[in-house]
């Protein structure tokens, strides 16, 4: 999906503002934000499942702690577009705020102004940028990088692709959260194409 994509079903769903109304007995009411579901009929689920690829893909990850719950730590990936914040809660619910009212703390953006920008390896602790060297490490000064040895070449391709097995997602969810390695391929296959 494009970004121009996003805005178009962005304008196409019923937004709808969560209601301000206590939440148990704990005297507290949700945050302020709207959302809109899956299932709803003037839902397309096809746009509404490549919007929440594009909150993975582009967005930065962030904790969210509701006021009432302030023990329990959410994780979400945020995407900022127009001057609103939006987030996917599992199974089916998009959710947005106002920028300027944003509640997360963002724990390691990769969000800059341009969103297809190179990603910055300065922003990476020791041990992520461990991960990241050993991941892409250069196949003719140091041999095949794990991610070859691991997954052979045509695991690497079908990555590259957008193909890769459930195996394959399941080690980068384990080993990257922060989603750093398809960015990462994401900004290769921009950067062979030409594009800025």
């Amino acid at each position: 999906m494009t970004m121009r994509e996003a805005e178009e079903f962005i304008a196409s769903v019923p937004w709808r503002a969560v209601k301000m109304v206590e939440v148990g007995d704990t005297g507290k009411t949700p945050d302020p934000h709207e959302y809109v579901i899956k299932d709803w009929r003037e839902v397309d689920t096809s746009s509404f499942d490549a919007f929440v690829r594009l909150i993975r893909a582009r967005g930065y990850r962030a904790t969210y702690r509701a006021p009432y719950r302030p023990d329990y730590v959410m994780t979400n990936h945020y995407l900022e577009l127009d001057g609103w914040c939006y987030w996917f809660i599992y199974p089916d619910m998009l959710n947005r705020e106002r920028a300027e009212h944003r509640k997360h703390e963002p724990i390691l953006s990769t969000h800059s102004e341009r969103p297809d920008a190179p990603f910055d390896l300065t922003l990476l602790n020791a041990e992520e940028r461990q991960l990241w060297d050993e991941f892409f490490a250069d196949p003719h000064r140091d041999g095949d990088s794990p991610l070859i040895r691991v997954w052979g070449f045509g695991h690497a391709c079908m990555l590259e692709l957008g193909a890769a097995p459930d195996v394959v997602d399941e080690y980068l969810r384990e080993h990257d959260p922060d989603n750093l390695i398809r960015q990462y391929l994401d900004n290769v296959r921009q950067a062979r194409e030409g594009r800025p």
